[in-house]
């Protein structure tokens, strides 16, 4: 049985079916996870709810049928930043950042998935290009939480001002656009710094690893 069910996955999942059944089991698990009583402030999410931002968090669509900071308790808030986080970075990225950290090789399929993801030219090294990607995003995540931290501080007491920061700095970067504010970032349409940084961490999203590599390239 073992033999037969190996054999029809590896004839029946291609790299496109098997990047797709991802991002459905990721939106499932986070749908599991947001539904769970400590994911709440107050009252459990049906499912409606919390498939939807589930789905719209790994998606990074940034609608939402509720109110993140307030109805979603610390737990609930940092599922919806993982889900973001893994949906903009790309499943299968995350996949493989997570199996190098771990000491684990690529299979067959892995290095065939990524290359289909990543890479015009299967000759390419995906290895360098995950771990610039993983890179990029630790320094451009790191810098805007940085700017934003420095501005927050003056709204909030320093712990609530660097949970604001690293939240609208990964939801920005990954073009998610859910915030942990009510109004969104309304308050803050006057301000310089903040505009700046929200748009320059959705731009450097929004353009992509793989351009942002070949601009390190040349």
């Amino acid at each position: 049985l073992y033999l037969m069910l190996k054999t029809f996955f590896a004839r029946h999942l291609t790299p496109t079916r098997l990047f797709v059944m991802s991002f459905i089991l990721l939106i499932l698990l986070g749908t599991l996870a947001l539904m769970l009583p400590a994911a709440a402030s107050h009252e459990r999410l049906s499912f409606v709810d919390a498939f939807f931002i589930s789905a719209s968090s790994v998606c990074v669509t940034g609608l939402s049928t509720i109110d993140i900071g307030k109805d979603l308790s610390l737990v609930g808030q940092l599922i919806t930043l993982a889900l973001f986080q893994m949906g903009g970075l790309g499943i299968i990225t995350f996949s493989i950042i997570l199996f190098a950290l771990m000491g684990r090789g690529i299979s067959f399929k892995g290095r065939e998935i990524a290359q289909s993801a990543f890479m015009h030219s299967p000759s390419r090294d995906f290895y360098l290009i995950i771990k610039r990607v993983l890179r990029y995003t630790l320094v451009i995540e790191g810098i805007g939480i940085v700017l934003l931290f420095t501005r927050f501080v003056f709204d909030f007491p320093p712990r609530q001002a660097l949970y604001h920061a690293l939240y609208n700095a990964v939801s920005a970067f990954n073009n998610c656009g859910l915030s942990l504010f009510s109004d969104s970032m309304t308050r803050y349409q006057d301000d310089i710094p903040v505009n700046l940084t929200i748009m320059a961490l959705i731009i450097l999203g929004g353009i992509g690893f793989i351009v942002l590599h070949e601009l390190m390239d040349k």
